[in-house]
């Protein structure tokens, strides 16, 4: 109960306080609209119980997605605990569901318990589950009191052997070199096996960025830039591939920012600074002869010879703005794209 209050009032607060972006994030759907319509003829008939579920509404339509998935994360523990509103664990386990598609941990980590407690361990999905929650624990500090936590709660049941396995697996991983949490986050990546898959996988390229590794500050830029499994962030873009092209100095790096450049969406339109990168990432051994070629004739005589000097040196920087992009949310926020 006492946690329940306590998350109430850290929702309120982030209401008050983000009364100016309250526009729904993009694409709920209909089905998810259902849900809480099903969810509300559950709330029980009291002031504090509507109050309660009204700012958990009011919350997911915030745009902050981290706080909007927060809020089907709660709906269901609501749901299932019976606070506010009639017990109904099927409906509960749609709204966690939501939430872990989104990255949620601790949505995926009460799927897993649910389903080892109605199906027993060799249920497919409690295996599941726990396996999608142990890439998620990136994305919480204190691992090890969010188990005694769950623990606690589900000590008449005991907790899952595939949660334990989850917990086991992440403390192992996260201990080990940057490179393997780079391997961890490529992996997701390319599989994308699940909804939340490219997400955790810039969880995971964060964790090894922070440590210094260049393949993950890259991979952080793209994902920013392209929009790949996260919201298109400017500034997030910018901050990576900015080191990534002229520290880094990949061929990846290079070829992108020349993209870009081109493109004029996510950084201000160059096509001299397109130029030199193409340039850079030739030097770098990369077949750029038609891209050079197609670009060529949208350039003067002068900033083509400009360009080629420049390339000549190492040292010289390719550009990507002149001003740093504003920062409009945070990293790794949820795109389904």
């Amino acid at each position: 109960m006492i946690y329940m209050l306590r998350l109430f009032l850290f929702l309120t607060v982030c209401i008050w306080i983000s009364q100016s972006h309250d526009v729904r994030a993009e694409g709920e759907g209909s089905a998810q609209d259902a849900l809480w319509d099903t969810a509300q003829e559950l709330v029980h008939k009291s002031e504090e119980c509507a109050t309660v579920f009204n700012d958990l509404d009011k919350a997911r339509a915030i745009e902050i997605t981290r706080l909007a998935i927060l809020a089907e994360f709660t709906l269901g523990s609501h749901l299932l605990e019976g606070y506010c509103m009639d017990r109904n664990v099927a409906l509960a386990k749609r709204a966690f569901q939501y939430a872990a598609q989104r990255g949620n941990v601790y949505a995926a980590l009460f799927l897993g318990q649910a389903y080892f407690m109605e199906e027993g361990a060799g249920s497919p999905k409690a295996r599941e589950w726990a396996e999608r929650a142990s890439n998620a624990l990136i994305t919480v500090t204190g691992q090890s009191e969010l188990k005694q936590m769950m623990a606690k709660r589900f000590e008449s049941s005991g907790l899952s052997p595939h949660v334990e396995e989850a917990f086991s697996w992440h403390e192992d991983e996260s201990s080990r070199t940057p490179n393997s949490m780079y391997e961890v986050g490529l992996n997701l990546l390319k599989l994308n096996a699940y909804p939340e898959s490219k997400l955790l996988a810039c969880e995971w390229f964060y964790k090894a960025e922070r440590q210094g590794h260049k393949g993950a500050r890259y991979q952080l830029g793209r994902q920013h830039a392209l929009g790949d499994g996260v919201k298109v962030s400017k500034w997030h873009a910018y901050m990576m591939l900015e080191w990534s092209v002229n520290y880094g100095k990949t061929v990846e790096a290079y070829l992108l920012a020349a993209q870009l450049l081109q493109e004029g969406e996510i950084f201000t339109k160059n096509l001299p600074n397109a130029y030199l990168a193409l340039l850079k990432a030739q030097a770098l051994g990369a077949d750029v002869s038609e891209q050079l070629e197609t670009l060529e004739p949208d350039l003067s005589l002068e900033e083509k010879k400009d360009q080629k000097f420049w390339a000549q040196y190492e040292t010289s920087l390719v550009h990507l703005g002149d001003e740093l992009p504003q920062l409009l949310h945070p990293a790794c926020s949820y795109s389904s794209r």
